[in-house]
């Protein structure tokens, strides 16, 4: 489901479960989608829809109590499923690089900012001796557009903003110039003035660095200003995917409706926001069929609570899962 064939990464029929002490709970089921090389893709969906769980799939970073049942990531026709740990060593930050939600997350109040970078380019072997690596890190923390990078090159993480630890996790995350950046939810702890800086400075590195971005948000405005192709995901199930411009302007599924309503929009009269009636369902005993039959307006009795909707293809680049197609 591309509108190419220059494909960087493939989620193919993807199936996950957690075990938990209240039984399995059924997080991905049948997601496929793909990333083509040099572009931004959005993910997007409510909380707790497996947004987080698919991409943090995709670097095989899951705890024990995750069980992927059936499917394959291909990373330039690699299966990433089947690379052992040691070789996923290598392959996270040099192949496929993340940039989490809460950058205390990862970086290390031990460490100083410069020996984190240092330490990065010495596990991947991207630099010749301790000079090198300290010039490669002072140029990246300067293309990020940290101010005073020698300063900050000596300070640890408490020392700075929010939005400085982000760029400081964005350096790290492109020190070995990978070939595709997962950015998760990145943005959403800062404040709007630095979450449109950040954004910008994202889209000017993905450009300088011929990179795809795999860019996970609940945000719709962040997906249509910076994206290219997205899909929109729910409970563990893609419910439509394609072009952006497609499916803001002629969303199908009725959940893809429904977010789209519930976006606040500057008019100049005051509008009430539109919400989606009824609640997420437990993922522990989730519904037949569609997962959404149960909020969906256009539910059809027999069919929507018993079969999982087909992909059907509207346009050239516009695909949707709903028995109403």
């Amino acid at each position: 489901m591309t509108s190419t064939n220059n494909q960087i990464l493939q989620v193919k029929d993807l199936k996950l479960n957690f075990k938990s002490y209240l039984g399995l709970a059924e997080v991905i089921n049948n997601v496929s989608f793909s990333v083509e090389a040099n572009t931004w893709f959005g993910l997007a969906g409510e909380s707790g829809c497996g947004k987080s769980v698919t991409a943090f799939s995709i670097l095989k970073l899951l705890p024990d109590s995750a069980v992927i049942e059936s499917g394959q990531i291909l990373y330039k026709d690699q299966d990433i499923l089947k690379k052992s740990e040691r070789q996923m060593l290598r392959f996270r930050g040099q192949e496929i690089s993340m940039v989490f939600q809460d950058p205390q997350t990862s970086l290390s109040p031990a460490m100083r900012i410069g020996d984190q970078l240092i330490e990065t380019l010495e596990v991947h072997r991207k630099a010749r001796g301790k000079a090198d690596a300290r010039d490669k890190a002072l140029d990246m923390l300067s293309r990020v557009k940290i101010n005073s990078p020698r300063l900050r090159f000596r300070q640890y993480p408490h020392e700075l903003s929010g939005g400085m630890k982000q760029r400081i996790a964005i350096a790290i995350a492109l020190l070995c110039q990978p070939n595709l950046l997962i950015a998760d939810e990145f943005t959403t702890n800062l404040d709007v003035t630095i979450q449109d800086e950040i954004i910008k400075l994202v889209v000017e590195l993905q450009k300088e660095f011929n990179m795809a971005v795999l860019f996970i948000t609940h945000d719709l405005a962040l997906i249509h200003e910076s994206c290219s192709r997205m899909a929109i995901m729910y409970a563990g199930q893609i419910m439509e995917i394609g072009a952006v411009e497609a499916i803001f302007k002629s969303p199908l599924n009725p959940y893809t409706k429904g977010l789209l309503a519930a976006v606040p929009v500057i008019t100049g009269k005051v509008e009430k926001l539109q919400g989606i009636g009824g609640f997420v369902p437990s993922l522990i005993n989730p519904p037949s069929g569609c997962r959404f039959n149960t909020r969906c307006p256009h539910m059809i009795k027999g069919v929507c609570d018993r079969k999982v909707p087909d992909v059907v293809k509207i346009g050239p680049d516009h695909y949707v899962y709903c028995h109403l197609f």
